[in-house]
């Protein structure tokens, strides 16, 4: 019709109020209604979710772990190799707690040149936002971004099954880094967490295993 001006922002009749984020003069959205309005600073700071998560955490440690239904505990452990005989030396590390493993078993084993080798995702549930934030998750130490473009530091994640009951033999460590960003699952207290193997491997005692032990290879005395 002439005269008529186009609306990309969505379809408008002239009697239609302006307010509902429909803009009748075809130019881009209205003003938008008060529940469509992003919330500010202060209004996400220290919310409900925020401040019933410890209470959260202590249920989950009381229920699920102490109960032993979740068998698995998970490790973030920060390294570097020591400057007199170049071995890897742990850092410091840090248990996650309350968490959920899932997916151990989804994980195929390919035959490489070092053996048999996990290939798959594991994925980490109910890792409390209360204990760890996105970077440290990430790897990043005291604000160093500990790993990235050195080979001299490393960071992965260490998942280890519980000894059933005293006297067991110690069960297997798996050694992984994230295979995707983390995810803060605010509906469920949460962040969700991929993971993938390092293809590094690491003894039952907690050896590093990708560098020769002094076990395997003696020093010859001179």
């Amino acid at each position: 019709m002439a005269g008529t001006k186009p609306n990309p922002g969505g379809a408008c009749s002239g009697t239609e109020p302006t307010a509902g984020g429909c803009n009748p003069s075809g130019y881009g959205p209205g003003p938008q209604l008060p529940g469509n309005q992003p919330l500010g600073p202060g209004e996400l700071s220290c919310s409900i979710a925020t401040r019933i998560q410890s209470a959260i955490d202590r249920a989950q440690r009381l229920g699920a772990h102490r109960l032993g239904l979740r068998p698995y505990r998970v490790r973030l452990v920060w390294q570097e190799r020591t400057t007199a005989d170049y071995d890897w030396r742990e850092v410091t590390s840090l248990e996650l707690y309350p968490v959920e493993v899932l997916g151990l078993d989804n994980l195929d084993l390919e035959l490489d040149p070092d053996g048999l080798t996990p290939a798959g995702r594991v994925r980490l549930r109910k890792v409390s936002p209360s204990q760890v934030d996105e970077e440290t998750l990430r790897g990043n130490l005291r604000g160093i971004q500990w790993s990235q473009d050195t080979s001299e530091r490393e960071f992965f994640y260490e998942i280890q099954q519980h000894a059933r009951c005293p006297g067991d033999a110690e069960p297997r460590r798996y050694r992984l880094v994230l295979a995707a960003a983390p995810h803060y699952d605010a509906e469920n207290f949460q962040w969700r967490i991929s993971l993938r193997d390092q293809r590094q491997a690491r003894g039952q005692g907690g050896a590093d295993l990708s560098v020769p032990q002094e076990i395997d290879a003696p020093r010859i005395l001179t």
